[in-house]
């Protein structure tokens, strides 16, 4: 099996040099990276990703999220799940990840909210 290569989140503004800084996201499986790459790299405007289950599919997103968040500053991005739990556990993921990480300039846990340094 093939080693999980790490997704690198780049171009934030670093908040007190006005530079660029690179965020090193998760190390995710190949077909979760080629996913991620045809996602982020591709022009089409719409994705359909049909997997089974535990295949990582929520994960991957989460990771997706974070980088369109980190890499077009000033926009908004959104996660939309079934349920209240569903929400939670992957908020407290994504949070988990990025709050040591210089990113984060305000967090909300009642409204699932994070606002990145780069607006």
């Amino acid at each position: 099996m093939a080693k999980p290569q790490k997704l690198t989140m780049m171009g934030t503004r670093n908040a007190t040099a006005g530079g660029r800084k690179t965020f090193r996201g998760a190390v995710l499986t190949p077909a979760q990276r080629n996913i991620a790459d045809r996602i982020t790299q591709g022009a089409e405007r719409y994705y359909i990703w049909n997997a089974g289950r535990q295949v990582g599919k929520s994960y991957t997103a989460v990771q997706l999220l974070l980088w369109f968040a980190l890499n077009r500053p000033n926009t908004v991005s959104m996660y939309v799940s079934m349920t209240y739990n569903q929400t939670l556990k992957l908020f407290n993921e994504l949070y988990k990840g990025v709050k040591n990480s210089g990113a984060v300039a305000l967090m909300s846990r009642s409204n699932f909210e994070i606002e990145f340094i780069n607006g």
